[in-house]
């Protein structure tokens, strides 16, 4: 993403496109699955194509936190948190948040708030579906 720089001679302005979406980059682990148990495995469509291309597995905790296993072609490529305190809360992205490997090389590289969409990364769409 560039800044746009817009000088006048009266007045120096610099403008940041905003984003459509708070994520953020970095290298963030994956949400540890002590204390959850299974409690729902399902398929569903992340690049809203029609076609369920993903796996999508469900653990809660006795708390009533969960946690949002996605996997696509036998690769995990997201994690969801959400703590039990939603919505209180869901601003904090140490509580509340879902990380994505974004170029499939096993490094959960993005995060994004709970709410938030995020969609199926490049590196795992069927290339014939362009």
């Amino acid at each position: 993403m560039k800044n746009i720089i817009l000088i006048s001679s009266v007045v120096c302005f610099i403008f940041t496109p905003l984003q459509a979406y708070a994520m953020e980059k970095g290298v963030f682990q994956p949400p540890s699955l002590e204390g959850y148990k299974l409690e729902k495995e399902f398929d569903v469509d992340v690049d809203e194509d029609g076609i369920k291309e993903s796996n999508m597995t469900r653990y809660q905790n006795s708390a009533g936190d969960r946690i949002l296993k996605l996997k696509t072609k036998n690769r995990i490529w997201g994690w969801a948190v959400k703590r039990h305190k939603y919505p209180e809360d869901k601003n904090d992205l140490t509580k509340n948040y879902a990380i994505k490997d974004s170029n499939c090389n096993g490094i959960f590289d993005e995060i994004y708030r709970w709410d938030e969409q995020f969609y199926l990364p490049d590196c795992l769409k069927d290339k014939g579906k362009q």
